[in-house]
Order: C-alpha cells, then structure tokens, then sequence
C-alpha cells in the first residue's frame, strides 16, 4: 500500500473519511472533538501519513498559552498547507471568587490588553513565518497553501469551576474594552487568511483592535467584526467609539481591501426601554451636522469590491448610510457597482441622539414600592449600597486582591441611567419627519444599485419593541434560463418584488416620492407589497396594506 501512487492515497483516504468528513464549504467547520478513524493510516508510509493530515490537520483550535506547542506540530510545511481554519481563543488571567464581586481595576484592565496584544501579534508572527518560509523555497507566487479562516476569541474565566454565573458578572469590565499595547501594537502581514472572525461579549474589542487585525491581512476576502458599544450613560466613551470606528473604515481602500468581498459588522447597541430618556449624540462633535460612521460605511460599500454588507446590533445610522446629504442632484448621485446583498438592523435612536419613533408619553411611578426587590439588602438595591460604580468603588479602598468585601453598585441605578428604567415604551409610532428622511435614502440608493439581488432592513424589532417594528424586503428579478420553443415555466418567473411588513402597533404610510422609488426598483411587472401584521408577525387578512403591479414603461428620469 505504500507505494501507490499519491492521487490514488488520496482518493482513497477521502473515501474512508466516511462520516468523519467536514463539509468545510459555506458553514464553519468544528474541530475533531477525537482523533478520527482515519488517523491509524498515518502510521502506513510517509505518503499515507501526508494524505490523511490534510484531512486531520486541516482544523486546528489552540489557547494562547499553548501557542508554543502549535509551533512545534506545524513545523512541517505539508501541515501548514493542510491548514484551512483556525479557532484562536486568547486566555487572559483567571480571577478569583473574590475578585469576581469587584470591578475590574485599572491595573488588571492594563494586563489584560498587554497579554491579549502579546497573544494576538504572536499568532500573526507565526501565520506570517509560514509565508516567509514558503517564499524562500517557491518564490513569492509559490503555493501557500489552503485560504484560512481564523477565528480570534477572548474570554475570561474564573479560578474555580462552577462559579461563572456568581459575581457581578458583565458589570464587572463595564467600561473596559481591549485594546493593543505597545510593543505588539505593529502587526506582521499575513497574506494567507482570507476570513476574520472577531467575537466577545464579556471581553469586547475596541474599535481600533478589531481593525488593527483587519489592517494586516492584505488578502482578506470576509470579515465579520463583534463589538459592543459602550453603555449610554457614558457620552464621551460612546463618542469617541464611534469616532474610532469611522476612522478605521475610512482607511479601508480599494488598493490595500482588493480581495474583500464581505463585510459583517455586529455593533451591540441597547435601544433604551424607557422612551422619556434622552440619549445622548454620538456624533463627531468637530462635524456635528454629519454622520461620519454612516457616510464612511456608504463610502466603502460603494468604493471596494464588496458583494455583501450586513451591519448588526441594532446599528445606530443616520440616512447618511445610504445616501450623502449634500449630494441630491442626479449627476452627483451615489453607485454601487457590485454590491449584491444589503441588510440592515437599525436602532430606533439616532446618531443625534432624536428616536425614530414618536407617540403619547405616558407617566409610570419610579417609586421603589414597584418593586418587591427595590428595598432588599441582597439585591444590592438598598440605600447603603446607591453609589457610582465608576468613582466611588476606587474611593472606597476594597482593592485588597484577598478582601471579601463586594464592591457596592446597585444594578437598578445603572439600568435606569442606561435608560432602561422604568419600563416605559411608548413611542410606537414612527415619526415621519425623522424616519421618512432614511425610508427615502434607502429607496433612492436601492435604484442606484445594478447587481443588488437582495434588501433587507428592519427597525424596531426587540422584544419590547417588537409590535411596532417595521422590515422592508426588496429582491432583484432572478435570471430565467431560455426553454426550447422560447417558453418558460411560470413558476420558474420571479418578478422583482419590494415588500413593506408594518408591526401590529405601528402607524406609517409610504409618501409618494417612496412610493415612485420603489415602483423604479421593481420596474414593469414588478410587485409591491404593504402588510400590516398581527402580533404573530403574520399578515391579517384585511389589514389596510395593498399590493401593486407595476405596469407602464421604465421611468425615464434615475436618481443615479
């Protein structure tokens, strides 16, 4: 056996793969959780050894502090190339029961970001020495090897098993996000992944890290970026978040982001549950007339070769996302040349801080007799324990690493300056003089995009704000192949549709000028389609809502 020829070994070992095999194709693969059956062949002849790690070794999850080990197994350039995915989590330091009821401290904050900076330039350096020493054997276009798909993870974690779900929880990083620390803040190029996955809840990335490894990989094909915005209580945190995220977009050129075809942005951000707080404006105070994060995301959409934009959270946007406030007239407008799908997850603020939505404001009593928990010493709700966890935690002293004395924060104060306190959601209707601005943007823009093959927006769809959510849905005609006789199936025809689906609670009719945009989208034949919903976000049988058919010859005037 050890002397067939290598195509056949292969052929071979991909037969016995069996149900031990990945389909690597369109969905993230796992890790083998046991070595596969494959593996004993290995132990055949070197060839056989070859055929089945590019099987075995094609997935691969290491920890940061067990990078060393991951250098030693992939010293070998054949398991290098069999490399197609990599789960990277980075261990920051466990802290202990004690710890885990106090704020994090600023010097834990500083060791936390300098061992994930350390943690993530080291992987970079070893991704970049495989290229280095494949070039000093093939040349600079020799083979390299499969595309990776890195996922970068940060976590933390408790000394004792068991205890994640006691202590303060997220409360306890509030306010800390990682960031990279010098001497590592300088990534090495790495031309081989073609995919990023940054993620974290408990630990976010700053804007600046998550982009900072976007920067290094020159032939990234699809990025998909996990943030959390600061909370809404602190201003200037948010604001310069968001500046921080604008800039690091507007970096990204054609030249550099020629192979990038994908771009997944998940921006946690709480929509407030009390509709009489006033949320504070994020914006850029040096342009405080214009949304920079916005424009910069239009920009690159329309200037890289992207095929797909989804922006998550729900995402704070301004019109300024679809269409630039300055340029109305029909030969200044906008182009989108290859973007193919478009979703967006809005939050029903905007970058002003002004709400999308407007209704009656109703009165709720803030007394704590609502609440059975309010007066509860172990709730952390009484009033000995009322402080501010930001400055009157440090000024009290508890920051002996052995002392089991809980720093006081009351969640209750944090939710309310959060604006998530009291419950009191009645802005259901959307406001038209806010809110059509961004329905006729969206539309305008819809027009201005040839290779758009699917829309989709949606706004107020949390569970508190659920019934009076709104989603559009626009989708492109699809190609029809030509049958014998030049006659088609009719079920094999898809007209262009736009469709408008209005929540339970909600109020909101088209203007005309949208409705003129959208019968431009769909063209001749095409359909549009207004539901109003039940609370089960089916369509009621006599909801209010119509259905056109576009008839007539295309419109002569373009927004484009």
């Amino acid at each position: 056996m050890d002397r067939l020829p290598s195509e056949l070994i292969s052929r071979i070992v991909l037969h016995l793969l069996g149900d031990d095999e990945e389909n690597f194709e369109g969905r993230r693969p796992n890790p083998w959780s046991k070595p596969p059956s494959i593996a004993r062949y290995a132990s055949i002849s070197r060839s056989w050894q070859d055929a089945v790690e590019m099987h075995t070794f094609s997935v691969v999850k290491v920890r940061s502090n067990d990078l060393s080990r991951f250098d030693r197994v992939f010293q070998r350039a054949h398991r290098r190339q069999a490399v197609s995915f990599i789960e990277y989590d980075i261990v920051l330091p466990p802290y202990s029961k004690a710890r885990s009821w106090k704020l994090e401290r600023p010097r834990e904050h500083a060791e936390n970001m300098a061992i994930f900076s350390q943690a993530v330039h080291a992987i970079f350096s070893s991704l970049h020495a495989w290229q280095v020493d494949q070039e000093a054997i093939h040349g600079a276009r020799g083979s390299v090897g499969r595309p990776i798909r890195l996922t970068i993870t940060v976590d933390v974690r408790l000394e004792v098993s068991g205890l994640a779900s006691n202590g303060l929880g997220l409360y306890r990083m509030d306010g800390h996000f990682i960031d990279f620390t010098e001497p590592c803040s300088a990534l090495p190029e790495v031309r081989r992944v073609s995919e990023l996955v940054t993620g974290g809840i408990v630990r976010p990335l700053h804007p600046n890290a998550a982009f900072r490894m976007v920067a290094a990989l020159s032939n990234v094909k699809n990025i998909f970026v996990h943030m959390l915005e600061p909370q809404l209580r602190r201003e200037e945190m948010r604001r310069e978040h968001r500046y921080a995220l604008a800039q690091n977009i507007s970096l990204m050129n054609s030249t550099k982001f020629s192979s990038l075809r994908t771009i997944y942005l998940t921006l946690d951000s709480a929509e407030p549950w009390n509709h009489s707080f006033t949320p504070s404006d994020c914006r850029d105070p040096t342009q405080p007339s214009k949304d920079t994060l916005s424009a910069a995301l239009r920009l690159i959409s329309q200037s890289l070769p992207i095929t797909e934009l989804t922006l998550y959270g729900p995402f704070i946007i301004s019109s300024e996302l679809f269409w630039p406030s300055d340029s109305l007239a029909p030969d200044a407008a906008p182009h989108w040349p290859t973007l193919q799908y478009l979703t967006v997850n809005a939050n029903i603020v905007a970058p002003d801080g002004t709400y999308y939505y407007t209704g009656t404001e109703e009165s709720i009593s803030e007394s704590e007799d609502d609440d059975p928990w309010a007066s509860s010493p172990h709730s952390g709700n009484s009033p000995r324990t009322r402080t501010n966890p930001s400055t009157d935690v440090d000024a009290a002293g508890y920051n002996s690493d052995d002392s089991q004395v809980r720093d006081p924060i009351n969640r209750d104060d944090i939710t309310r300056s959060n604006g998530g306190l009291p419950f009191n959601n009645w802005r259901r209707e959307l406001d038209p003089e806010r809110f059509d601005p961004l329905v006729l943007a969206m539309s305008r823009a819809s027009c201005c995009m040839p290779a758009l093959l699917e829309l989709e927006f949606y706004m107020g769809m949390s569970d508190a704000q659920g019934p009076s959510g709104i989603m559009f849905y626009g989708a492109a005609e699809q190609e029809v192949p030509e049958v014998p006789g030049g006659l088609r199936k009719l079920e094999h025809i898809q007209r262009r549709r736009w469709r408008a689906y209005i929540g339970p609670k909600a109020k909101w009719e088209p203007p005309e000028e949208v409705l003129d945009l959208w019968r431009r989208f769909v063209g001749p034949g095409g359909v549009i389609t207004m539901d109003k919903l039940l609370d089960s976000w089916e369509p009621k049988d006599e909801s209010g809502g119509f259905e056109e058919i576009v008839d007539g010859p295309e419109p002569s005037d373009s927004p484009c």
